[in-house]
């Protein structure tokens, strides 16, 4: 279908001779009417704005963003959410406004807009990087003089939501006294895999051999390959549901989508009383892998590389969860203390008769000592 809705717009699609051609529109009718132009323009030979490089210029901040989302963002994994955010940015400056005009001044007053909308810091932050990718763009096409400079808003840092045991427990118990083992099967192995759930989603049979759970290049967010052992639970679950499976289904998780998954948490979320904790998302299921590796001792760099973070920076807001670590450093300390014992100081320092002796022990070695 080269016309569908996207939001709460709808765009135009389709590809003529290897090139992809876009719009998006405010209604479905003008998205049909700028196809039928569009194709017949390409079958005179003219040219058409939103085919990959194709564009000489662009006069509108709808161009713009048309010609960024075919062309920079084309194959990005996360084009839905740049395409949201530049939505929003567009709606807010005026889709037909000359990219040259976006100054400091209406930088400020967007701001402010999306403050108004309830948007957080982080979220106005991600919205302001898309527009800036856009401006770059078009910077160094030639089609704008210059890039505004957007500086990020200070992010605060959330609260990191896990579960405890308990509370897995009567996740589990949930789902399955009600008939829903798939989704119970799923957040088992997020459990015990740290994989996100769009990563759980798409595991597919072949990437459970010998023993291990595969994530290939291109499909982790951070475009490497990872895998993880199985745990005994784990390896149960893909035993039996690979006897059950339907025949020619490649996903281990055929009967879930990321819709169905969304509304069972959210019925059992409901069910437990916990409508009103915003963070009890599926996604805190990933955080509780993180929190039960480091409070059970496991360097960061190695929940780093277990859960495929790009940047140490983020496995870093899980760094406080380890008190016990911070608990064997005070032993440390006092055990080399005890080594020492400097509470005790040699006979000989104290026949040479020094005074400090009592405090530094075995450190003065008979000699007074003197401050710089």
């Amino acid at each position: 279908m080269s016309v569908r809705r996207r939001g709460s717009r709808w765009q135009a699609d389709f590809a003529h001779q290897g090139k992809r051609y876009r719009h998006d529109c405010a209604g479905e009718a003008e998205a049909l009417a700028w196809e039928a132009d569009a194709r017949a323009r390409l079958l005179r030979g003219e040219k058409v704005g939103g085919s990959g490089g194709d564009r000489t210029t662009c006069s509108t901040l709808e161009q713009l963003r048309e010609e960024v989302l075919a062309t920079h963002w084309r194959s990005a994994k996360t084009q839905s959410t740049y395409s949201g955010n530049t939505r929003d940015v567009i709606d807010l400056l005026g889709a037909g406004r000359h990219p040259s005009t976006v100054d400091r001044v209406s930088l400020d007053r967007l701001e402010k807009l999306l403050e108004e909308r309830g948007n957080s810091d982080a979220t106005i932050n991600r919205k302001l990087t898309a527009l800036s990718v856009m401006l770059k763009y078009a910077e160094e096409r030639g089609w704008i003089t210059r890039t505004p400079k957007i500086k990020k808003r200070r992010e605060r840092e959330g609260r990191i939501r896990w579960i405890s045991r308990e509370e897995e427990l009567h996740i589990i118990q949930w789902f399955e006294h009600r008939g829903y083992q798939s989704m119970s099967d799923f957040c088992a192995v997020l459990l015990d895999s740290g994989f996100r759930s769009g990563e759980a989603m798409n595991l597919r049979w072949e990437d459970t051999i010998d023993g291990k759970l595969t994530l290939h290049p291109g499909e982790t967010k951070n475009g490497e390959a990872r895998f993880v052992r199985q745990t005994d639970r784990v390896v149960g679950i893909v035993d039996r549901r690979s006897k059950s499976r339907p025949v020619g289904s490649p996903r281990v998780f055929w009967d879930l989508t990321q819709d169905s998954v969304r509304h069972l948490w959210d019925k059992m979320r409901d069910g437990l009383g916990l409508a009103d904790d915003t963070q009890f998302v599926p996604h805190c299921l990933r955080h509780t892998v993180a929190s039960r590796l480091v409070q059970s001792g496991k360097a960061l760099s190695f929940v780093q590389r277990f859960l495929g973070h790009k940047s140490i920076t983020v496995t870093q807001r899980y760094a406080h969860l380890a008190p016990s670590n911070l608990e064997e450093c005070t032993t440390v300390l006092n055990n080399y203390q005890n080594g020492l014992n400097l509470s005790r100081p040699p006979e000989s320092s104290q026949d040479a008769g020094c005074d400090e002796c009592a405090t530094y022990g075995k450190i003065c070695g008979g000699q007074k000592v003197v401050s710089a």
